[in-house]
């Protein structure tokens, strides 16, 4: 996986307050590959003497990061749970939503950027649910805090616009970024509303940590670029 930066002709193209995002977008696709992976031999797994399943390995479990004998499977889960869905429509909505943004921002970053800023981001969603919930024994899950943190990492690398244009083949998909963004409050406030506490998918330090992690790592992120390598511009 390269770090370099991108090419001038894989730069989204932004003409005023539209950005047409190439094509090109293999990280993105990677991270829906195992977000769905995960997701499924997650529910695969586990079984009546086991009901967490590998949520309870694979999770954070907020309690354990502040119990010196269970740092270091808290350490791990940091690492794992940022990929974790337990509800089919939130995974269907994380998909939906780093199609249309993630390419966005993998493209402004460069590849290895990009992977570190959605990890990142769901690192500290769970910290923050952990900081604000640390007795908890609900294994929180990650994926929409880093999702979250996408979303507001594209904001933030493309405040002026207002149509992203997704190319599609030959078809261009256009899309308005913060109506579409709306959809994605919608659907975590259906993922609270449905929360059984056996699992948390989303809490509002969760949500509110990624975004927030999202905003600040964009910039922080995003590489310095020479005239000649300057977004393109149509």
């Amino acid at each position: 996986m390269s770090d370099s930066q991108p090419g001038q002709m894989d730069q989204p193209q932004q003409q005023g307050s539209r950005l047409r995002r190439p094509p090109h977008q293999a990280v993105t696709v990677l991270l829906i590959v195992i977000l769905t992976l995960a997701f499924y031999a997650a529910q695969l797994s586990g079984g009546a003497s086991d009901p967490l399943g590998p949520y309870g390995r694979y999770g954070l479990v907020p309690a354990e990061l502040f119990t010196w004998d269970r740092l270091a499977q808290a350490g791990i889960a940091l690492l794992t749970a940022p990929f974790l869905h337990s509800d089919a429509i939130l995974l269907a909505g994380s998909i939906l939503f780093l199609g249309i943004f993630g390419g966005a921002v993998e493209l402004a970053l460069g590849q290895l950027r990009f992977l570190v800023l959605y990890l990142l981001c769901g690192v500290v969603g769970l910290l923050a649910h952990a900081a604000v919930n640390p007795g908890a024994l609900s294994p929180a899950l990650g994926a929409a805090a880093a999702v979250s943190g996408v979303l507001t990492g594209f904001l933030v690398l493309h405040p002026k616009v207002w149509r992203l244009d997704l190319a599609l083949g030959r078809r261009v998909l256009p899309v308005q970024p913060h109506l579409t963004m709306l959809l994605w409050l919608v659907l975590q406030i259906y993922a609270l509303l449905t929360a059984t506490g056996v699992v948390t998918g989303a809490s509002a330090p969760l949500l509110l940590g990624g975004a927030l992690a999202g905003a600040i790592l964009g910039p922080v992120l995003r590489p310095r670029r020479a005239s000649g390598t300057a977004d393109q511009r149509v």
